[in-house]
């Protein structure tokens, strides 16, 4: 064989070696970036998943933590039973406006079978439940028919958003029913989740939004609104 012959393999060989250890080097650094891509997405979507939570979490808690008290105020006799609907104590809206203030309660307020607010704890400041009537309100005729109701709307009095939680009530021993119900502030939620750095959204069951880190959501729908 001649030198040239024996010098022209061994170029071809060194060529075959640098770009099979090329090829090797490639794959290896495509097969590192997508393991790595993998395992920081898997972290991420984790990350995401605990957010979620957190949110989901003290949405609930601020939704729960006073749900029993409207069930509490529907059967102390103070609020129902004896109380004759044509004769309201004036003693009855310092009671009211004591108990909202101790919980944090927007507002406490009770009603007749119509929706006429009767008693209610912001007697005398501005906008005013006391008077209004809030018959057309979902929870007020889920109540009344005998269920425990909870609404998350805008008040029809003050302009804020609020949940609402209500219960049947029973005045002067079952002969005539009325409605207690409190109102939360969702305000200061509202406004942590602006601040936050998420984005986040709230959406009730008929696909409102209802709470939004994005404040310019609120309200919309997410889908076509039947008529």
């Amino acid at each position: 064989m001649q030198e040239s012959d024996v010098g022209g393999q061994k170029r071809r060989m060194r060529k075959s070696i640098l770009s099979l250890l090329i090829a090797t080097v490639v794959l290896a650094t495509l097969a590192v970036s997508f393991g790595a891509y993998r395992y920081f997405e898997r972290l991420e979507t984790l990350a995401a998943s605990n957010r979620m939570e957190f949110y989901l979490r003290s949405l609930n808690e601020a939704f729960r933590q006073h749900q029993h008290l409207p069930f509490v105020l529907a059967r102390d006799p103070r609020y129902s039973d004896t109380l004759d609907p044509e004769d309201i104590d004036p003693d009855l809206n310092a009671r009211l406006r004591q108990l909202a203030e101790e919980a944090k309660l927007e507002a406490i307020y009770l009603m007749d079978d119509t929706g006429v607010v009767l008693a209610a704890s912001n007697a005398g400041l501005p906008n005013s439940f006391l008077g209004q009537n809030y018959g057309f309100r979902p929870y007020f005729t889920e109540a009344l028919a005998g269920q425990r109701s909870d609404y998350f709307a805008i008040g029809a009095t003050s302009g804020r958003p609020g949940y609402f939680v209500a219960e049947p009530v029973s005045y002067a021993s079952g002969a005539q029913k009325g409605v207690i119900a409190i109102k939360l502030d969702v305000s200061e939620l509202q406004r942590s989740w602006e601040s936050g750095a998420d984005t986040v959204v709230a959406i009730n069951e008929d696909n409102i939004i209802v709470l939004a880190s994005n404040p310019d959501w609120l309200y919309r729908p997410i889908s076509a609104l039947e008529p």
